[in-house]
């Protein structure tokens, strides 16, 4: 039951306080004058749903929040229940609270979005019921009072399907599909097959005990042929050790041969190498004197050059002075005729004039009015002679020039020499004469080396490069440790007589043949014996497996009968439900249309494929819908609104909201409903201690018995109540 509800600053609400009457309780007032605003606000205060969108919607103009407390009754015991807005209509703060007699017991508070969410979810534990249900069993919409009667069947029994919980029960039958698909994941990972892969573990179990029952025939067939090679193997070993001493023998007499070879062969190689060290040093020497004396000739012709070259200096000095004087005579003369040809090329330009001034071509000066006629031919002649005396003026300057640059090109290499000399400290032909008498000492010393070398080179011929087996090292013995090697060498020749090497070679490489057989049989039987351990560990690890998988079966058919069964909407489970449920609102409706008076015995729903009927009862037979009064089809919706809500509330739902259930409804169906609300349910007597009817049309209810009702009235401070 609602006891009483606070509205401070909710939606046109300014400060409202309402309490709820047993019995009929009627809200009249205009359109848009705060009623339909209580529906929103027990519903806001329980679950924090309304129909106004966004929650700022709920806060009055020009305030800063709202507040909704809410006062409700279930069974013996009284909760409060708490929230309250900001001015942008965000959760300031939810809390839930059971009213005792010491006082408020906190079962769920808080400022945050979260805490609101906790506060709901008490609320829907305690009533048994979430939002949308609440709002299914509690609310009953404008113009909806008889829309059950006019619903298809189809779309009537999605309606009982909803109140039922089926669409609870279609979630739990598509999740239980990812169930069974995440155990047969989870199966495939965990051991790497799932239930589908029976047949397959058998078959490779067949093959796994194929090749365990193979694998020990080749292993009884293995130990048989190596038991025959270790056998033959110990017979040729046994004589191999009677051997193997002689063996040592030879090893040792093969060893001393190479121990005396080798030794001869270092001393014959000591003797090639100081041979070859002297004879490397002679012809270095031979090279180093052939050098020398080749440096020192060389430099006797350098010192003689550059001595010759200082005795012309004197000579070029005297020859240059002679030559600049001849250069200076030939450029007078050579600027003499230029000047010369310069006059008579004027004079040949001037050959005939008959200015009236004219002037004279050598001097300028005028002449008067005078006609001179020149020789041209004359000119010409004389021209062509001074030119070629000119050019041989030229050809003998260009020789002298060619003679000065070869005087300073001697004067140049003169200075040099004399530099050369002055470095080397070489005054004179004394020089030449010591440089001579070196020559000679270092030719006669060079004389002797040939003689030398070739000696070395004979030594050289004479010893072997190297020692092979055809080499007599008898020839070499000449010394106390080679004789000692040597005598070594016969002793062993004399214990070794009557051993045959290959005989004990072709032994030994026979029982190493063995050996590799017996190996090579041990490499078959050690796979085989593998085969045999990773067969019997296979057979055993896939039955284990095998065993697992057909548990997981029986679990998987299980499941998979329990998710076709149980959870399935068409299965056992929801058809009982259903026809569960169908009873009770049947049973129910048919005690309210009892209570109601109507000459109806019994509404009864049945389910039929996927519809819904409605059937009612009369003395004489059942009655088609179509038949009924307007008056009756009222009382038959409500009577199912009831028996709904019942149903809906299991006991814990004591009241129920009609908001303008009037509307849409003929004469007749209005006055049988204002009938039906008055008698039946006045002073909570009847199937529900509270009914709530909001209506803008309150006349329905002058001749009407109401336990409450209040008036809504719109003014400038907001909603008015006032209570009749």
């Amino acid at each position: 039951m609602l006891e009483k509800i606070q509205l401070d600053n909710f939606v046109s609400h300014s400060s409202t306080m309402l309490e709820f009457d047993r019995g009929v309780t009627i809200f009249i007032g205009s359109n848009g004058s705060g009623k339909s605003s209580i529906i929103d606000a027990i519903t806001f205060a329980l679950y924090g749903e309304h129909t106004r969108r966004k929650n700022k919607n709920l806060v009055r103009r020009d305030s800063e929040g709202c507040l909704v407390e809410l006062t409700f009754k279930i069974n013996s015991n009284r909760y409060q229940a708490t929230r309250r807005l900001d001015v942008k209509g965000s959760l300031d703060s939810a809390k839930l609270e059971q009213i005792t007699d010491t006082g408020l017991i906190p079962l769920a508070h808080g400022e945050r979005k979260q805490m609101g969410e906790s506060v709901s979810t008490e609320i829907s534990n305690i009533i048994g019921l979430d939002y949308n249900r609440f709002q299914l069993a509690v609310v009953v919409q404008q113009g909806e009072i008889d829309a059950i009667l006019k619903q298809k069947p189809s779309e009537f029994k999605e309606f009982i399907n909803t109140l039922v919980g089926i669409d609870r029960l279609d979630r739990a039958y598509y999740n239980m599909k990812d169930v069974v698909d995440s155990f047969k994941s989870l199966l495939r990972k965990s051991i790497g097959y799932d239930y589908n892969d029976i047949t397959i573990l058998e078959q490779k179990i067949d093959q796994e005990r194929k090749n365990e029952e193979q694998s020990t025939r080749e292993l009884e067939q293995l130990n048989s042929e190596m038991q025959k090679f270790e056998d033959e193997e110990k017979n040729k070993k046994e004589k191999l050790e009677k051997l193997e001493p002689l063996s040592r023998k030879e090893k040792e007499l093969d060893e001393t041969n190479v121990l005396l070879a080798r030794y001869i062969e270092n001393k014959i190689a000591d003797s090639r190498t100081r041979f070859k060290q002297e004879l490397a040093s002679s012809e270095k020497q031979q090279s180093d004197l052939t050098r020398d004396i080749k440096m020192m000739q060389q430099r006797y012709i350098d010192v003689k050059n550059n001595l010759e070259q200082v005795s012309f200096i004197p000579n070029i000095r005297s020859e240059r002075e002679i030559l600049d004087k001849q250069l200076s005579s030939l450029e007078q003369e050579q600027q003499d005729y230029e000047g010369k040809i310069e006059r008579l090329e004027q004079l040949h330009d001037y050959t005939k004039t008959s200015e009236p001034e004219a002037k004279c071509p050598v001097c300028g000066s005028v002449i008067g009015k005078i006609i001179v006629k020149f020789d041209s031919e004359h000119i010409e002649v004389e021209l062509k002679k001074i030119q070629e005396m000119k050019n041989n003026t030229k050809s003998q300057k260009e020789e002298l020039d060619r003679q000065k640059e070869n005087l300073i090109t001697k004067d140049a290499i003169a200075k040099q020499a004399k530099e050369y000399l002055n470095s080397h400290g070489i005054e004179g032909n004394d020089h030449l004469a010591n440089l001579t008498r070196e020559i000679e000492e270092k030719n006669a010393e060079s004389s002797k080396l040939p003689t030398r070398i070739e000696y070395i080179q004979n030594q050289l011929a004479n010893i072997p490069a190297h020692i092979d087996k055809n080499s007599n090292l008898d020839d070499f013995v000449n010394d106390e440790y080679s004789k000692e090697l040597n005598q070594k060498i016969l002793d062993l020749k004399n214990e070794l007589k009557g051993f045959k090497r290959e005989e004990f070679k072709d032994l030994k490489s026979q029982c190493d043949e063995l050996v590799r057989k017996r190996m090579s049989l041990s490499e078959r039987k050690g796979e085989s014996a593998k085969t045999n351990r990773e067969a019997k560990s296979e057979i055993e690890s896939l039955t284990k497996i095998l065993d697992e998988i057909k548990k997981a079966n029986f679990f998987a058919d299980l499941l998979d009968k329990i998710r076709k069964e149980i959870y399935n909407r068409d299965g056992s489970v929801a058809m009982r439900l259903r026809l569960q449920t169908l009873k009770t609102i049947s049973d129910k409706a048919s005690n309210y249309i009892e209570m109601f008076g109507l000459d109806i015995l019994r509404v009864e729903l049945t389910e039929k494929a996927r519809d819904v009927l409605i059937t009612c009862y009369r003395h004489n037979g059942t009655t088609d819908m179509e038949s009924l009064s307007g008056g009756e089809k009222v009382a038959i919706a409500l009577a199912l609104r009831l028996g709904m809500a019942y149903v809906m509330g299991r006991d814990k739902l004591d009241f129920i909201i009609l908001d303008e259930p009037t509307t849409h409804l003929d004469e007749e169906r209005r006055r049988s409903l204002v009938k039906i609300i008055t008698e039946a349910f006045q002073s909570g007597l009847g199937p529900l201690s509270q009914m709530i009817l909001i209506t803008h049309d309150p006349a329905i209810f002058d001749n009407a018995n109401v336990d409450s009702m209040y008036e809504f009235e719109m003014t400038n401070e907001g909603t008015h109540l006032t209570k009749f």
